[in-house]
């Protein structure tokens, strides 16, 4: 059951779709069984372990999948986006693969280690003075965006891109 506040199912068509789309920019990834928490739960229990993962987390597989779907004319333009970790290691990585151009906004209170494999990784780091909340990057998305004309990508549950209409611009 879904509201107008609550993100549409993604049906197994979609998924299946974008498992093979996926597949050669990712690791198979190794899935264990762990009896401690299994007895805990009172059920058997499968972990993913996507620590294995390029980037080190399972964010690379939906941002390679949206990256894919970008027109021809959104990757020329390349991508932006904000993070202040995972996200953003996984967007430079498939952004790196794929021929894109990405600029993320990262708060400076980003762990450094983050920052720099984000760069690492081929993103152009922007970085924001602000809270510990990533509210100032999150201010400065959208002027950012728009002075660099890049795409505007964002974590969405469903894993498709979201827009960002209506930000406030304050802090930049």
């Amino acid at each position: 059951m879904t509201s107008p506040t609550s993100p549409a199912l993604v049906g197994l068509d979609k998924i299946r779709e974008a498992h093979v789309a996926v597949a050669p920019f990712v690791h198979r990834t190794p899935v264990m069984s762990s009896a401690y928490l299994g007895a805990r739960v009172g059920a058997r229990v499968a972990l993913k372990l996507e620590l294995f993962q390029k980037t080190g987390s399972f964010k690379v597989r939906g941002v390679t999948n949206t990256l894919r779907q970008l027109s021809d004319e959104e990757r020329a333009r390349g991508v932006i986006s904000l993070s202040a970790g995972n996200h953003a290691q996984a967007l430079a990585w498939g952004a790196s693969r794929l021929g894109i151009a990405v600029t993320i906004v990262m708060p400076t209170t980003a762990v450094a280690s983050k920052v720099e494999a984000t760069r690492g990784y081929g993103g152009t780091i922007i970085q924001t003075d602000g809270g510990r909340e990533a509210n100032s990057a999150l201010a400065c998305l959208p002027s950012i965006a728009v002075s660099s004309s890049r795409t505007v990508l964002t974590t969405c549950w469903s894993g498709e891109s979201c827009s960002m209409t209506s930000l406030p611009m304050a802090f930049c």
